[in-house]
């Protein structure tokens, strides 16, 4: 039995991802090939194919998970920048700390774990200090100055917006131009953009 798996997220395979590949491949004795960016294509007994598709999908949406993450921390940066004190100067946290530590301001949650120097240190979010034990840091967030696009709609309080786009908008076309670098030949229906809340101050994105 031959199976193709077309996914974006394939395009996003690692060097961890391929080995579990190679791992599946081994155990189900069936042929994995990735001929193309974003498309896998399975030989071998029929049962064994399903076993392997299966697993391999937990691997793609665990992919497609992290890419996700990987946006949201980005456009993060972009908006607020949390910071640790270290000796008389205060450094930036890396993306994925510093969405961790937004996504937990925004919420108004009260403290959230988080590493600094590889040490899980237990951050509270309204005296802004990490602690680990005795050993305090102090911590500070900086609301970084973004420059919106005019014709970006008002979200009205709401956290996630879809928003469709006009065929004849200028975002369409170049949503459409990123996707014909992939070497889509399908044709586009409509094209969507999720809009997400990121800061109380209404710094917004869509991607």
């Amino acid at each position: 039995m031959n199976n193709t798996i077309c996914d974006p997220a394939i395009a996003h395979f690692t060097e961890k991802e391929l080995k579990m590949l190679r791992k599946i491949e081994k155990e189900l004795n069936v042929i994995i090939e990735k001929k193309d960016q974003d498309s896998i294509t399975l030989k071998g007994l029929t049962g064994f194919v399903y076993t392997a598709e299966s697993r391999i999908r937990d691997i793609i949406c665990k992919v497609e998970r992290i890419e996700n993450r990987k946006r949201v921390a980005i456009l993060t940066s972009s908006t607020v920048e949390w910071q640790y004190r270290r000796g008389r100067k205060f450094k930036a946290f890396d993306p994925f700390t510093n969405c961790d530590l937004e996504e937990a301001f925004n919420l108004q949650t009260t403290s959230v774990q988080i590493k600094i120097n590889s040490e899980v240190y237990n951050a509270d979010i309204v005296y802004k200090v990490a602690t680990r034990g005795r050993k305090q840091i102090e911590l500070k967030r900086v609301q970084l100055k973004a420059s919106l696009p005019l014709n970006w709609e008002d979200m009205k309080g709401q956290s996630v917006v879809l928003i469709e786009l006009k065929a004849d908008s200028q975002e369409f076309t170049e949503v459409e131009k990123e996707f014909r670098k992939t070497s889509l030949s399908s044709n586009i229906i409509k094209v969507s953009l999720l809009h997400l809340y990121l800061t109380q101050t209404s710094s917004f994105e869509s991607f």
